[in-house]
């Protein structure tokens, strides 16, 4: 039996969490999913978890994910993770700010259980092969 993949999911909305939950369980992914609902619990688990891929929410209760995602590439257990922005935000802006920050793919959440089933399943083992660029 191969290892499951670790991913950390950072959502604060119970029904986002909810619909990440049994997206994952109906694709058959081997993903272990933890999830943390703020910003500073994602670097506090990620300074002391390891995962394989992060799932970022730009909507957070403490921090925007885009201040988190700058503060994981700074440190030395985040320069290399894979960071997927889901988010509702289908903005040009925000995207580019994702990119700008370090995300290695921005996706706007989609809506239903049946579409985000099949983008995890279609497109979620292709994440892992992410990696952020090297800094300077």
């Amino acid at each position: 039996m191969s290892p499951r993949t670790r991913v950390l999911l950072v959502e604060d909305n119970p029904d986002d969490i909810l619909l990440s939950r049994l997206a994952l369980a109906a694709s058959g992914l081997p993903w272990e999913l933890a999830i943390t609902e703020s910003g500073a619990g994602a670097l506090e688990h990620l300074a002391t978890h390891p995962v394989d891929l992060v799932l970022l929410d730009l909507s957070l209760p403490d921090h925007s994910g885009l201040a988190v995602l700058a503060q994981l590439r700074a440190s030395a257990f985040g320069q290399t993770v894979p960071v997927v922005v889901v988010t509702s935000s289908g903005t040009p802006r925000d995207s580019e700010a994702s990119y700008r920050a370090g995300a290695n793919l921005f996706l706007q959440k989609p809506l239903s259980l049946r579409a985000f089933t099949n983008t995890l399943r279609d497109q979620g083992p292709t994440w892992l092969d992410l990696s952020a660029p090297p800094r300077s």
